[in-house]
C-alpha cells in the first residue's frame, strides 16, 4: 500500500455531503471541482491514514471534565477517537462495516444503526445506509451525537437533535475490485477513515481513482467544499 497526499483536480461533487451536518462552519457551501492548489487545504498536508490492524488500549477519562462544557466536548471527541482507531467499539455489530450480522451470500445491504456509550448518558450512534443518488450507489457511514442545548451553546444548524460528528461514503464501483473484499473482512478501514474524518472536521469518500493504475483514493471534502485526496491504496 502507497500513502500520501495528491491534490486532486477534477471530482465530481459529492452526493451525500452538507455542510450543515459539521460543525467547524456554520456558514459554509459546496464549491466545483478544483482547478488549482490555492484551492487544497493544508491540514492534510502530513496526514495519512492508517490502514494497519488495531492495536488495543484503554483511554482514562476524567470525571472533572463533566462539569465544564468545552473539557466535556474534548474528552468525547478524543475516547471517540481512541476507540476507533484501537477498535474498542463495544456494540460494532458482527457484520461492521456492511451488514449488522456476518456477511451471507447473496449480501443484502441494509440501513442499521448502533450506539455506544461514552460517558454516562452520553450516547454517540454509529449508523450505515445504502442510497442511490444519479443512478449511482453509494454506500455511508456517520457517527452523531445528541445535542444537549443545555451544555452546547452553539448556533450549528443540526438533522433534528443530532450532530453529525464524522461521516464517510464509498462508491458502488469499489464493489469491482480486490479491495472490496479487504473492506468486508477488515473493519478497520472504516473504523480509521471515520477517525480521521472526526479528527479533521471532513467528510472522506472512498471511490475509484484512475482506472490505468488499479487505484483506491481516499477524498477529504472541508467544510469550504475543497477536495484532495487524502489516500491513495493500490489493488
Amino acid at each position: 500500500m502507497a500513502t500520501g497526499t495528491y491534490l486532486l483536480t477534477d471530482l465530481p461533487r459529492q452526493p451525500h455531503f452538507s455542510s450543515r451536518h459539521y460543525f467547524p462552519n456554520e456558514h459554509t457551501s459546496i464549491c466545483g471541482p478544483l482547478s488549482c492548489r490555492e484551492n487544497s487545504f493544508d491540514l492534510l498536508g502530513t496526514y495519512s491514514l492508517d490502514l494497519s490492524p488495531p492495536h488495543r488500549g484503554r483511554f482514562r477519562v476524567s470525571q472533572s471534565c463533566l462539569s465544564d462544557p468545552q473539557k466535556h466536548w474534548i474528552e468525547l471527541k478524543a475516547r471517540l477517537r481512541n476507540r476507533l482507531r484501537t477498535g474498542g467499539l463495544c456494540n460494532i455489530p458482527s457484520g461492521f462495516p456492511f451488514s449488522l450480522y456476518p456477511v451471507s451470500s447473496p449480501v443484502r445491504y441494509e440501513p442499521y444503526e448502533v450506539y455506544e456509550e461514552l460517558f454516562p448518558s452520553r450516547r454517540i450512534f454509529i449508523s450505515f445506509s445504502p442510497s442511490n443518488y444519479a443512478n449511482e450507489q453509494w454506500f455511508a457511514w456517520r457517527i452523531s451525537v445528541c445535542v444537549d442545548f443545555g451544555l452546547w451553546q452553539t448556533k450549528t444548524a443540526f438533522e433534528g437533535q443530532r450532530m453529525v460528528l464524522a461521516q464517510v461514503q464509498m462508491h458502488s464501483a469499489v464493489q469491482s475490485t480486490p479491495y472490496w473484499r479487504f473492506v468486508q473482512k477488515d473493519p478497520s478501514v472504516i473504523l480509521h477513515a471515520l477517525s480521521a474524518s472526526l479528527e479533521l472536521g471532513v467528510l472522506i469518500t472512498i471511490m475509484l481513482g484512475e482506472m490505468a493504475s488499479r487505484e483506491i483514493i481516499f477524498v477529504a471534502t472541508n467544510t469550504l467544499g475543497h477536495r484532495e485526496i487524502l489516500h491513495l491504496t493500490k489493488y
